[in-house]
């Protein structure tokens, strides 16, 4: 794997140079791990390079976009933002950029909030674009799914998610993402009926709960060392909504976050489980991270997008008691 760096190093540092470079060094760690020369070490390279972009500036720019998912900053989002709009422009077969530029126009409806949503039709055609460019790249049809997802086109999110899973069984943070997004749209399994006939829960609910459930299972399996966020937020909801308290708490304490919904579940159990103090000081910071007024509101809204009005309803009492108003 040293060969490649050291023979090729002393090239031209042009653009096209640089990405080839990134190229022999793919090659040459794959060669490593099934065997130079090998059909495996050929197909995963072709795999690993495909409709790669000969801007730099576009490549940095996925990488920047890449980070945002690690580290959710408001920052990045922005600088994101900003430069997949450009590089969507200047190279527009580059396909990681439009899946990235899909995924972080979701967000800025559903995250960041600065798109009504409007913007989620634009953010659905970034995501098929990046299709069409590799109809087997994963990651865009589970940004694709997670735009359905927003849409509450479940039956869209079901095809488009299961169709990444399909391309990428093996890979922790697309069965992640997917996870969640089956197991949110499935609150209300566990409600009563008339909850059920108030928010029109379908009658797929549990099928897309516990879905999501077993693939955030699979997803943590892949994933030893902690490092994906989105396989605890995808067995998160079954506990939530069955009331599972103690496998809620145990569950959100894997991976702590400073996130409005960690807090929420870290609270609920919390009070579930006679933990009052520290519930209280989850239910502080969810009030912070809402603006600190009009909280119930702000939480109503966040479960709209999320489709989180039952556990809204349902949890009512225990808001009102830790001061959210």
């Amino acid at each position: 794997m040293k060969t490649a760096w050291s023979e090729n190093f002393d090239r031209k540092s042009d653009i096209e140079n640089i990405f080839q470079l990134q190229e022999d060094i793919v090659s040459n760690v794959i060669d490593a791990l099934v065997g130079s020369g090998a059909v495996l070490s050929k197909e995963v390279v072709k795999a690993a390079t495909v409709a790669g972009s000969n801007s730099m500036d576009a490549y940095t720019c996925v990488n920047i976009a890449r980070n945002l998912f690690i580290k959710i900053t408001p920052d990045g989002f922005f600088k994101s933002l900003e430069c997949l709009e450009k590089s969507v422009k200047e190279d527009p077969n580059y396909k990681e950029a439009w899946q990235y530029y899909g995924y972080v126009l979701g967000w800025s409806y559903s995250i960041f909030k600065v798109n009504s949503i409007d913007i989620l039709s634009k953010a659905l055609n970034a995501t098929e674009e990046a299709i069409a460019l590799d109809p087997n790249y994963a990651e865009a049809h589970a940004s694709k799914a997670e735009i359905e997802f927003y849409y509450k086109n479940f039956e869209g999110m079901l095809k488009a998610g299961n169709k990444a899973i399909e391309l990428a069984p093996n890979n922790a943070n697309v069965l992640g993402r997917v996870s969640y997004l089956f197991a949110l749209s499935g609150w209300g399994c566990h409600s009563s009926k008339e909850l059920k006939e108030k928010y029109e829960i379908d009658n797929k609910a549990c099928y897309r709960l516990k879905r999501g459930h077993e693939i955030a299972v699979a997803a943590d399996k892949l994933d030893p060392y902690k490092t994906v966020t989105f396989d605890n937020f995808g067995r998160a909801p079954l506990y939530q909504d069955s009331k599972d308290w103690e496998k809620l708490l145990a569950v959100m304490e894997e991976q702590p976050a400073d996130f409005m919904w960690w807090h929420h579940y870290m609270g609920t159990a919390s009070h579930h489980l006679g933990k009052k103090e520290n519930a209280q000081k989850y239910f502080d910071r969810v009030k912070e991270l809402l603006g600190g007024e009009n909280t119930l509101d702000a939480l109503k809204k966040e479960a709209a997008i999320w489709h989180e009005m039952t556990v809204i309803e349902e949890m009512m009492p225990v808001y009102l008691e830790y001061g959210l108003k």
